[in-house]
């Protein structure tokens, strides 16, 4: 069946609930993003392969009378009549003055669209008239009969309705603005559909695949003389039996849409040979969608004829009429029917139960149920639920007991007779039949999260049968019962204005929640809900029930419901972790030595879009001591800090705990310090300390305004204006921010400590201990010193000072650095988790403008993810970089903006304590700024490839300031620009951000997962070195992999004298040709192919298959890492270099092409390891066999893959109950990547002496979704709910041995002498895979990333003197090519 409908709903999946450590399911949530295939920050948490039971919500709409009044309306008031006016009825932008009807469909409608993929949806209305079929219950509407020619019309012209008086004809209006529209004559009964041929004054071609607009048929292909044409009366009209869409076709060879055709009556056939030849294979158009607004079946028309025609009241009485008075609408109501389902939820179980016939098996899809369901909550004329009749609430609900079997404790044992088996439309009568039936259709999904929300503007009428006790009972049962939390929604401020009306909707919303008392719900107590679903639990009596009395509050009370089901914490990226060594007491000199271990992470709480950073103990486990805590990590609690610092620079007082989105709260919104920068890097302060703008902030607002970049536009009248920039300074500043919560979710942003470059000490050679990681394991015997400059930068970094109100603390502080959601760059004292500064760049002060207009709720953000306004969504990089234009060093921090912009920013934070003199930090360039500005327009994308910091040394010498260079990706293109837009690779000057000649262009291929325009260079760069100056990483070659499959080497070694030269020799494939506009066209080294199938334990590599899809960044490391003890300390040996070994892993849970979950979806996530040897041949170096095919560890010497189905693993599950169980198998199709892998290289001691080899560890990090079928254990007696299985994260870990001077070789015959206890043996060989689950304290993990866990050792004690080798602490964060790499303190 091809239809085709208006697509409001965006990609599909599940959200997780990351509560600290631990992850659970359930409920439904707010935005997602669009279906849009391209990493997503938040995707982890709501694709489909990462929300292991998908929750299900039933609303039940009411659809009565009342329905079809505007919003002023009050039921009790006797004046004035409030029915909508015609043309307001359906006008979302006529406020109250819209109808209850056209509010709730649309408060549905969007937060469907919100939760898309999230949650599965379905929706009932009070009891309707069944479509039509022929038989004498349900017989085809009759035609109007002329009485001037006697001649047969489906349809009849009016002008007027009786809106909003009944007493009174006003004007109707078409969609053309005019007076007039078009009543189908009879019986209301729905589907009606006209054919493309015979649409009236118009036609359509068949087979049309135009887009379906917002708006009627008529206005968007013909005109008014077409519409008011009496052709349109004489359409053939024919019902269909179920919502088919604005437009289908259907297919008579498929079985499902020949019944279809076969159960259709009206004009195109009366038997089914007629049927078949006039409907299979052409296209037909929902009548309203056609013809425009059809309006509400309680209202009526006066057409211009007397015409002889059928009406029908809503108690199936039908009497032929001869007057000009027409019911209005599609369909009517059936009183003797409690409930209608319009659209039912997808069922795979009951789609697979051969005991249920085809015509009961409801929707053949998701879509198909989103098609079902998007219909009945859109506008009238696109399918929208029709308005009508009474409020039978009592018999709408049905009464539980009557349907299924239950044992002494109320547990479900199987159906009764009474229980109708079907998933159809219009199948169950009731809403508890219809619960009751998906409760036990699906035995395997108990545990499926399933609520009821009841949207009614009315009691129950009349009272005496459709409320009190009787309503009571049956509303308890089902949530005693079928365990579906209900909410009661009240959709009318007149409640609250009657006592009466007042206390019983709240007893009907007690009940709802599973009351323990009968008939006074609210005053008995709820033993078995704890009334969960009352808007005020504390408070049911009087705040049981959601009132609302407009669309924003209905909106909100309804978001609120949706959201009260989750609770998540999405992480912002891998924790930081940080080794200090002190005295255990720093007030006693002779106190032993004590290390400490803090980690730091930041997390976002979703929807609410809440930030966290904080800085935290470790929680290893002490390895002699079990169940105790390591003593560093014991440490971290109990040694005193440390510091000669005495300021903490806010309300936090000094400390290694803290959280500073707490800090933050507490700090008075005028006392922030919150900088931005002009177009010529000037940095400028937001506010003043009166919390007023800065002259500086305004000029800089409207300059962007006269640039076009505040949207919306600033108001023309100045005084309008002033306010509106007052409000984007008080937004920055957190002013009346929810509960005072003043930091914004902070999504793919990893928390990055800035540590002062370290102390310059002369009793050591170098006498800074600045390390990069790729120079660990490299001897100084040569006695090598670095240059003077550094060394007076160290010294004065570490000079304590004072003023303007601050105790004594360093210029030079340390601190935390992470983005936010509001395009703002914090500085968190690292030792209080104070704000140091904050700092927006200018090309996200728009932000300010955009979010303060949507208000404070969710800190501005939409419910809408395709409308989420991301800010300085990356994770920062930094060091230290020789500016020799002003001759001297900078601590440099780059970061791009991920999804909230096309910018990279450059900023020196070496002196963020500096706030005594109001200057914590400097914009050094920005590419909006740098002198190729131009250039940078035209190829940056979204900036999501984090820069890499590297060096070039003149001849290799470390006494000699480097030039640093940056290297990135561009991002995605967002269908914007020229082609190298988002394909371009930079290397630029660190200081200036300007390019010799450097810079890639990439194009893009076919046979992808991606759409062809997001083919593009996304992932953050990995810069392999051999550490030839022994101190700084110069780099050797660039490494990267993209979404398409490709493995990319560009050889970034400069000349030996000259660091602006680029030889260019070890390029992929030989040296790039330069194109005519400067770029070097990358050829890749390979191309690996995807690894296939719809089997969930197995795949295979297709030589023509899709690429592969790298999001991760490579871990890259060289060959000869560690000096052995005799090593003279020369630079290494040309026969020793140009070897790397690289890892990749393909897939991620933030990337929904590749969602593990979608059944479609054929994509297996592999992990690579791969030896790069270009000696030889510069341009090649790789060895691949049969295409980069499955290929296991150690039967290939250069190359290994694994698609993750071929690795086993152990997982350890605990229940609620506080059993465990073991469960042992292979990955599953869901596995994913969820960090980038690691390398880690380690020497060798055999006793005292050192071993030449060097042992690699290669770690890939892997998350598999738990498992989603309801395993009775996961039941809470406690609560009464079932819990999700999260899932868990894993380590996968393999081990090559390296002898001295051999190349990488995975077949290797070395043996180690002893086995190291590590799990691999004593073979050299590339050896694993060795897999071990995350543990978190006896709790599921889930979805986990976890700080790298390390000992820390101070190997400083009993350093040697001058001449001997210096070692400093590190700390561990994620960075390209080492993921976690160690960086110096």
């Amino acid at each position: 069946m091809s239809t085709q409908t208006r697509n409001n709903r965006a990609g599909r999946g599940l959200w997780l609930k990351l509560l600290g450590i631990a992850l659970l399911a359930f409920g439904i949530v707010g935005p997602t993003q669009t279906a849009e295939a391209r990493l997503d920050p938040f995707y982890i948490v709501h694709g489909a392969s990462y929300g292991v039971v998908s929750p299900r919500v039933l609303f039940l709409l009411d659809n009565s009378g009342s329905m079809a009044f505007d919003e002023t309306y009050k039921p009790y008031s006797y004046y004035p009549d409030t029915k909508c006016w015609w043309d307001n009825c359906e006008d979302d932008d006529a406020g109250q003055l819209q109808s209850r009807m056209n509010a709730a469909r649309r408060v549905i409608r969007d937060l469907a669209a919100a939760n898309e993929g999230l949650a599965e949806f379905a929706l009932m209305t009070f009891g309707n008239a069944l479509p039509p079929d022929g038989s004498n219950k349900r017989p085809v509407p009759d035609a109007c009969e002329s009485l001037n020619n006697g001649k047969d019309y489906r349809f009849t012209w009016a002008e007027n309705v009786n809106q909003p008086y009944s007493t009174q004809w006003k004007p109707a209006s078409n969609p053309f603005g005019e007076q007039g529209i078009w009543v189908l004559c009879g019986d209301n009964r729905p589907f009606p559909y006209l054919r493309h041929d015979d649409l009236g004054g118009f036609s359509m071609p068949n087979n049309s695949e135009d887009p379906l607009l917002d708006q009627p048929l008529y206005v968007t292909e013909s005109n008014l003389e077409a519409f008011e044409n009496h052709a349109n009366r004489e359409r053939a009209v024919h019902w269909f039996p179920r919502f088919l869409g604005r437009r289908f076709n259907l297919d008579c060879t498929d079985s499902y849409e020949l019944e279809i055709v076969k159960s259709s009556v009206g004009d195109y056939g009366h038997n089914n040979n007629q049927k078949l030849a006039a409907i299979c294979g052409r296209d037909f158009y929902y009548w309203p969608y056609v013809d425009g607004n059809p309006g509400y079946s309680y209202y009526s028309a006066l057409s211009e004829d007397s015409m002889r025609h059928q009406e029908c009241d809503d108690n199936g009485n039908c009497k032929t009429k001869t007057h000009q008075v027409h019911r209005l609408g599609v369909t009517r109501r059936d009183q003797w029917v409690g409930a209608s389902l319009y659209a039912p939820f997808y069922s795979k179980a009951v789609k697979n139960n051969p005991d249920i016939d085809w015509a009961d098996q409801g929707p053949r899809s998701k879509e198909d149920a989103a098609l079902m369901f998007d219909g009945i909550v859109d506008k009238s004329y696109a399918g929208g639920a029709d308005a009508t009749g009474g409020t039978p609430m009592a018999v709408a609900m049905g009464v539980t007991e009557y349907l299924v079997k239950t044992d002494n404790e109320g547990k479900l044992l199987g159906p009764k007779p009474a229980l109708t088996q079907s998933n159809a439309p219009f199948s169950h009568p009731t809403v508890a039949s219809y619960l009751a039936f998906m409760r036990l259709a699906e035995e395997d999904e108990l545990c499926r999260p399933l609520s009821l929300i009841i949207v009614t503007d009315g009691q129950p009428y009349p009272w005496s049968t459709q409320g009190g006790a009787k309503l009571y009972e049956r509303l308890r049962s089902v949530r005693r019962l079928l365990g579906v939390k209900t909410y009661v929604v009240a959709y009318t401020d007149g409640i609250v204005e009657n006592q009466l009306a007042f206390d019983r909707v709240h007893e009907i919303a007690c009940s709802a929640s599973g009351a323990n008392s009968i008939p006074t719900p609210c005053s008995g107590g709820n033993d078995f809900g704890h009334w969960d679903t009352c808007r005020d639990p504390e408070s049911p009596a009087d705040g049981c029930a959601w009132i609302t009395s407009d669309y924003t509050e209905l909106s909100e009370a309804l978001t609120t419901i949706i959201r009260r089901e989750v609770e998540l914490d999405v992480p912002g990226g891998t924790p930081t972790v940080a080794n200090e060594f002190q005295l255990s007491d720093p007030n006693d000199p002779d106190s032993a030595q004590a290390a400490v271990q803090t980690t730091i992470d930041s997390w976002t709480e979703a929807p609410a879009w809440i930030g966290h950073v904080a800085r935290r103990a470790c929680t290893d486990e002490d390895p002699d001591n079990p169940g105790e805590l390591a003593d560093y990590c014991a440490n971290a609690v109990d040694a005193p800090l440390d510091t000669d610092e005495l300021e903490s620079f806010g309300p936090c007082p000094l400390g290694r705990v803290w959280d500073a989105g707490e800090c933050l709260a507490l700090t008075d919104w005028k006392d922030r310090r919150v900088y931005t920068h002009d177009l010529s890097n000037n940095v400028i302060r937001v506010a003043e300390e009166s919390g007023e703008p800065t002259p500086e902030f305004v000029s800089l607002v409207e300059a962007l305004h006269d640039q076009g970049r505040i949207d919306p536009p600033l108001s023309n009248d100045n005084s309008v204006r002033e306010d509106e920039i007052i409000a984007m300074t008080e937004w920055l500043l957190g002013r009346n921010m929810p509960d005072g919560w003043k930091l914004p979710g902070t999504p793919n942003s990893a928390p990055i400590l800035i540590r002062r470059v370290p102390q310059q000490n002369s009793s050591f050679l170098p006498s800074v201990g600045i390390r990069d990681p790729h120079c660990a394991g490299r001897r100084n015997a040569q006695g090598d010193e670095i240059p003077d400059s550094l060394k007076e930068f160290s010294a004065d970094a570490w000079a304590l000072t004072s003023g303007g109100g601050f105790d004594d603390h360093y210029d030079y502080a340390e601190a935390v650095l992470v983005g936010d959601d509001f395009g703002m760059l914090h500085g968190f004292h690292y030792d209080s988790g104070n704000e140091l500064f904050g700092f927006v760049p200018a090309a996200l002060i728009n932000n300010s403008r955009q979010l303060s207009v949507n208000g404070t709720e969710n800190f501005g953000q939409s419910e809408q993810a395709s409308e989420h306004v991301f800010g300085i969504a990356s994770t920062v990089n930094a060091g230290w970089a020789y500016d020799d234009e002003a001759g001297q060093w900078r601590h440099l921090a780059v970061f791009g903006l991920g999804p909230g912009g096309a910018e990279i920013l450059t900023l020196d934070v070496s002196h963020m304590g500096r706030v005594q003199d109001d200057d914590p930090i400097e914009v050094v360039w920005t590419t909006s700024t740098a002198a190729n500005a131009a250039d940078y327009a035209a190829t940056l994308g979204q900036t999501w490839s984090r820069p890499a910091l590297t060096y070039a040394v003149p001849n290799h010498e470390m006494s000699v300031e480097p030039a640093a260079y940056l290297v990135f990706g561009s991002g995605y293109r967002d269908e914007v620009g020229a082609v190298e837009r988002g394909r371009t690779v930079w290397v630029v000057d660190a200081m200036t951000g300007e390019t010799v000649t450097e810079r890639a262009y990439v194009k893009s291929v076919n046979k992808t997962y991606d759409v062809s325009d997001d083919v593009t260079q996304v992932s953050d760069i990995a810069v392999g070195s051999h550490c030839l100056s022994r101190y700084w990483g110069e780099m050797q070659e660039a490494y990267w992999a993209d979404n398409a499959g490709r493995l990319f080497r560009w050889d970034l070694a400069t000349e030996v004298s000259d660091v602006s030269s680029f030889p260019h020799v070890a390029d992929s494939g030989g040296e790039w040709p330069k194109s005519d506009d400067g770029f070097a066209v990358a050829n890749e080294a390979v191309r690996f192919r995807a690894c296939e199938s719809n089997e969930d334990f197995d795949c295979s590599v297709a030589p023509n298959g899709k690429g592969d899809v790298f999001t991760f960044a490579p871990a890259v490391v060289a060959n000869n890492r560690i000096d052995e003890i005799n090593d003279p300390g020369t630079s290494l040996a040309l026969g020793d270099r140009d070897q790397f070994l690289i890892a990749l892993a393909s897939g991620s849970p933030n990337d929904n092409a590749v969602d593990g979950g979608d059944e479609d979806n054929e994509f297996h996530s592999s992990i690579y390891l791969i030896a790069d040897d270009h000696r030889v041949d510069p341009g090649g170096g790789f060895d691949i066999p049969d295409g980069g095919d499955l290929t296991g560890p150690g039967t290939h010497p250069h190359f290994m893959r694994l698609a993750l189905n071929e690795i086993e693993r152990t997982r350890t599950l605990y229940f609620p109950d506080g059993s465990s169980d073991v469960e042992t198998r292979n990955f599953s199709k869901l596995a994913r990547p969820i960090r980038a892998p690691m390398i880690r290289v380690t020497g060798l001691a055999d006793g005292e002496q050192q071993v030449d080899a060097e042992v690699y560890y290669i770690t890939y990090t892997i998350y598999e979704p738990g498992n989603s079928s309801c395993d009775s254990r996961w039941f809470n007696d406690d609560t009464g709910e079932w819990e999700a299985d999260p899932g868990s994260t894993y380590e996968v870990s393999f081990r090559l041995v390296v002898g001295g001077g051999d190349p990488f070789d995975f077949t290797n015959g070395y043996a180690l002498k002893s086995d190291f206890s590590d799990g691999f043996g004593t073979a050299g060989s590339l050896s694993g895979p060795v897999v071990r689950e995350e543990k978190c304290g006896g709790d599921n993990c889930g979805a986990v990333l976890a700080a790298p866990k390390t000992s820390p050792c101070d190997p400083n004690e009993d350093a040697p003197p001058v001449g001997g080798a210096i070692s400093i602490q590190t700390n561990y964060s994620e960075v390209e090519g080492f993921s976690p790499f160690e960086i110096p303190i």
